[in-house]
């Protein structure tokens, strides 16, 4: 009986490996067992699936749980940045225990440091040549992408189309890291201000930073948005992309979510957005804006005049592919 080992830090992680486990579970009798750190601890809590362990984890511990369970892989998540699952895969690799890792962006690759791993499931052809140009040797194959169109709940369906009803376009802002969430609210915010009788704002920091210090000045940055622009909407994240009029970040998932949803996704570049997504990624320019699928701005821009795109239409995500460890 197979044995595999899941590792996840970051949510998107999370969604790629629970649909994973899912799947393992109802296609096979593999035994799999999951160490989880950070936002991804909590979602697999809340899944009801038990962990062997989360939270901050010694090199100790891992050999120890690797010498008692004896897994025959070790899957991870390509989080930002990569601590936990890089660290462990180097175990892996040093307990001759395969490795695979999925890839939940384009880039994401760039963030593996110190393990090598045997195989690696790649989100489409373009993430998959990232992949093979840093890891020539590894088994690399097309696993699909985790986003998908997103049917949001009545509730939220309701009030997003109630505000766009009055003539206003809802925008959706995702902030990133804060090191550069700064230029993205900024940039919005002056545009906003060139038609705020247009406007309606949302905007939704990164989870990962809620209550840090990094935090409050992004906090007091929205509220110089011109009075009465920003509201508040029940409902993900997601789901407001999914019918807002426009969503933007840098190159965060959500944008992939908006794109799908046939709504105009945008990418802010700057300098500091730029330096952002090359550190997290090793990419100069987002993808999907280079396939059409978003579009991009590095300035205040008339936001009701803004062209439209192509709607990204990704390949569904299929985790029986992960089999191919065991051929």
């Amino acid at each position: 009986m197979k044995k595999v080992l899941l590792v996840t830090k970051d949510l998107m992680p999370f969604k790629l490996l629970f649909e994973t486990y899912c799947w393992i579970k109802d296609n096979t009798d593999f035994i799999v067992a999951i160490v989880a750190e950070g936002k991804s601890a909590e979602e697999w809590r809340e899944k009801n699936v038990p962990l062997l362990t989360e939270g901050d984890i010694s090199t100790e511990q891992v050999y120890a749980i690797m010498a008692a369970m004896k897994p025959d892989c070790v899957v991870t998540g390509l989080s930002s940045p990569n601590n936990l699952e890089d660290s462990i895969g180097l175990i892996a690799n040093t307990t001759h225990t395969k490795l695979a890792v999925i890839s939940d962006t384009w880039g994401a690759i760039s963030r593996v440091d110190k393990a090598q791993p045997d195989f690696i499931f790649a989100m489409d052809a373009f993430d998959a040549g990232l992949c093979a140009a840093k890891f020539p040797d590894a088994h690399i194959s097309v696993i699909g992408d985790i986003t998908r169109k997103i049917t949001p709940p009545e509730d939220v369906s309701r009030v997003c189309d109630k505000i766009q009803r009055t003539g206003k376009n809802l925008i959706l802002i995702t902030g990133q890291n804060p090191g550069y969430t700064d230029d993205i609210i900024r940039i919005i915010r002056d545009s906003v201000a060139m038609e705020p009788q247009n406007c309606a704002v949302v905007v939704r920091l990164h989870p990962k930073f809620k209550g840090l210090p990094e935090e409050k000045p992004l906090r007091d940055l929205i509220e110089t948005f011109p009075p009465g622009t920003v509201v508040e909407i029940d409902g993900s994240t997601d789901e407001i992309a999914s019918c807002a009029r426009i969503v933007v970040s840098v190159f965060k998932t959500v944008l992939r979510v908006g794109s799908i949803a046939h709504r105009t996704a945008i990418s802010v570049v700057t300098p500091k957005t730029v330096a952002g997504m090359k550190k997290s990624t090793g990419l100069s320019q987002y993808p999907l804006a280079m396939m059409g699928n978003c579009l991009e701005i590095s300035k205040p821009t008339l936001l009701s005049k803004i062209p439209r795109h192509d709607a990204y239409v990704p390949k569904e995500f299929n985790p029986a592919v992960v089999l191919e460890i065991f051929k």
